[in-house]
């Protein structure tokens, strides 16, 4: 028989490890699937390889998976605001056409090819947005259309054959590191950044959740819809 004392005890114990068991499922249950799966992934493919997890395989698979994260941003702003951008690819494809052909292997044109860059790529979300929100095209079909229109463009400037190149110290940059972490990775992080800050924290990407969730509300609410969304259009482009 136990005392009265030592039951005490274990009732305690046990409360206590009901608490970190509770503690631990809300944990657990915080965590977004998408991270599960990834979790799950990298322990799968260790079993099979354990070289997948030295720290310079990592840094090499990171790098190598920054650019679609980059594209991944700026789509998150386009969903939120509840539309879709299937252009981003082909807009990728041609600005790095477009870069590589303006700076044709010299360092004299890299500002004006990203200066060049920038106002294209500024210059399709535009288009998306507009057609979007004024001609009443669905987003699917519209950045489709542009997806395909973009993919024409770039082969008749590239004639189908590479064209130009980049100028080495525009290669030592992507290929450079700071602290050991490559450049790239550390415009990720920025750029991941002050998107989180820019939904969470601004008046204006509090908007863009807002609209997302009942563009009809925020319309009769006062809330400028279509320059909304526009502007998610805008900044997936640019991303």
């Amino acid at each position: 028989m136990m005392t009265v004392r030592e039951k005490m005890f274990a009732d305690s114990v046990e409360i206590k490890n009901k608490s970190l068991l509770r503690s631990l499922t809300s944990v657990v249950k915080k965590i977004p699937l998408a991270w599960w799966a990834l979790i799950i992934l990298i322990a799968a493919t260790a079993t099979v390889s354990p070289y997948i997890l030295m720290p310079r395989n990592m840094a090499y698979l990171i790098r190598q998976a920054t650019p679609g994260a980059l594209m991944a941003v700026g789509e998150t702003f386009v969903i939120l605001a509840g539309g879709f951008d299937l252009s981003v690819g082909s807009t990728v494809s041609l600005i790095a056409a477009l870069a590589s052909g303006t700076m044709a292997a010299k360092s004299g044109n890299i500002l004006s090819a990203v200066l060049l860059c920038l106002a294209v790529g500024t210059a399709i979300g535009l288009v998306n947005g507009l057609v979007i929100t004024k001609l009443k095209v669905p987003s699917f079909l519209a950045t489709l259309g542009m997806m395909i229109l973009l993919q024409g463009v770039a082969l008749v400037y590239t004639g189908g054959i590479p064209k130009g190149g980049f100028p080495d110290e525009f290669r030592d940059f992507g290929l450079g590191t700071l602290l050991g972490i490559p450049y790239l990775i550390w415009i990720l992080i920025l750029v991941a950044g002050f998107s989180q800050y820019f939904l969470k924290r601004t008046g204006l990407g509090r908007t863009v959740l807002t609209v997302g969730g009942n563009d009809r509300a925020c319309y009769l609410m006062g809330v400028a819809v279509d320059r909304v969304r526009i502007l998610t259009f805008v900044l997936s482009s640019l991303f």
